[in-house]
């Protein structure tokens, strides 16, 4: 409700909207001067009404439409955002603002144009990342390969086994971790890296285009401009980019490498996420009572997640589509309880040092893990073991393009997989969908062959 104060012969009305993403109060005021002639209960009367007026204006979104874009945005935008996304997800919204608010936050919200916002984009695609990366030359290499362990050069330039077996791998570091290994060999870092300044990358130009839209539309929900200018814009083109899996061959290869030597809990966890086609977070917040062994089930109902200063935390998963049940084969749920008797066995010797998290995959003192330690690992076990080339997020995709060369039912693996729609499956592998098209010529041929014409 609007609070009124009394100021020489006005009336100072304020209304409060909540606070803004730094914890400062948000609030909007009036001065409103009666007439000369005017009695205390007429003063009073209209007092009430102008009140009553400014507070619905301000509830309807109707006040300051001369509003600038940073005002708006971390006035209501962000706020409503905090409340309503995911963390990383706010995070990521937060960290595409220092380029969106630099470069139009100054415009009012209804002066904000189609034209504005086209050279916007084409500042961002002359733009370059701020987290530029160094490529380590040949000298680098061959000092760091020749001259140390791979733990001793991490551990004498401070750096991570990450960033040492990246360098080792020709493969680019950060610049804080590329000064660490010229101040150890005392050399300049010119002779041991080339810096590598890219542009940002057309799909990280159309997240800024989707942010900016999603805030010119809330400001048209909020009643502050009659259409979103976004809307009248091109959407900036991503190429499409096949996504990178591994054939039959490599996969068993990677499946033989990880059950001889990959240590707990990754020799479960990586054939977990190639036969079921999990996500990371997903299997890294499977607790055990998700797994119904019975009747060989995993229940998928969250997600673990990490943030710099909030650390490891639990998440509801991607979507509601990704809510689902995945049956597996026998010996993955044959491989599951062999887990569960081992982190029984290593709660009990490591005693009130093991912290019960009821987490399948866990830290050595039983906390839930770190998502990114998944990551690092399975990187450096990819190096170690001369296996090809790929990411995590790579197996999720190799379980799925296996599953659609197969002939599994598109609709199968989209439910598998926690897509929305069989559509979003359909566009991430057509790969696996064309290839299974061309085997299908194939069997009908094999099994119908067309009778030669008699001659």
């Amino acid at each position: 409700m609007a609070s009124i104060t009394q100021r020489g012969k006005g009336y100072r009305i304020v209304v409060s909207g909540g606070y803004d993403s730094k914890g400062k109060k948000i609030t909007h005021s009036m001065t409103w001067h009666p007439e000369p002639d005017m009695t205390k209960r007429q003063i009073q009367r209209e007092l009430n009404y102008v009140a009553a007026e400014f507070e619905r204006k301000f509830r309807n979104g109707q006040l300051n439409s001369r509003m600038k874009l940073s005002e708006y945005v971390e006035k209501f935008w962000l706020p409503r955002k905090e409340r309503e996304v995911e963390p990383t997800t706010y995070t990521r919204y937060k960290g595409m603002m220092k380029r969106i608010l630099p470069a139009l936050g100054h415009y009012r919200l209804d002066n904000i144009q189609p034209s504005i916002i086209y050279m916007f984009y084409d500042d961002l695609y002359e733009e370059k990342r701020e987290d530029t990366k160094y490529t380590p030359t040949e000298l680098c290499i061959d000092i760091c390969k020749n001259n140390y362990t791979i733990p001793d050069f991490a551990s004498q330039a401070g750096i991570g086994l990450t960033a040492t077996g990246s360098i080792r791998a020709g493969k680019n570091i950060n610049e804080k971790n590329a000064k660490a290994v010229a101040e150890l060999l005392q050399m300049p870092i010119e002779k041991l890296f080339t810096p590598n300044d890219r542009q940002l990358s057309p799909r990280s130009i159309l997240h800024h285009h989707r942010v900016l839209s999603d805030v010119m539309q809330q400001a048209v929900y909020d009643g502050l401009i009659m259409v979103n200018p976004v809307s009248r814009v091109r959407a900036p083109r991503v190429p499409q980019k096949e996504a990178r899996y591994l054939d039959e061959k490599e996969a068993m290869q990677l499946l033989e490498a990880v059950m001889e030597k990959a240590p707990k809990p990754f020799d479960v966890f990586i054939p977990l996420l190639i036969f079921t086609g999990m996500r990371r977070g997903e299997a890294c917040g499977l607790e055990w009572q998700d797994i119904d062994f019975e009747r060989n089930q995993i229940h998928i109902i969250r997600s673990s997640l990490y943030l710099p200063g909030k650390g490891v935390f639990e998440s509801t998963p991607k979507t509601l589509s990704s809510r689902r049940v995945i049956t597996i084969d026998c010996d993955l749920a044959e491989l599951l309880k062999e887990h569960k008797k081992w982190q029984e066995d290593e709660a009990a010797r490591l005693g009130t040092y093991w912290q019960d998290s009821g987490r399948v995959f866990t830290a050595e003192n039983g906390k839930p893990i770190n998502p990114g330690t998944v990551t690092k690992w399975f990187y450096n076990f990819v190096t170690d073991n001369e296996l090809p080339n790929i990411c995590l997020h790579s197996l999720r995709h190799t379980c799925a393009t296996l599953l659609l060369a197969s002939h599994t039912p598109i609709s199968t693996v989209a439910q598998r997989l926690g897509h929305s729609t069989p559509a979003t499956t359909s566009r991430i592998y057509i790969h696996a969908i064309q290839s299974a098209e061309a085997a299908a010529a194939d069997t009908l041929h094999n099994i119908l062959p067309l009778p030669k014409r008699a001659t």
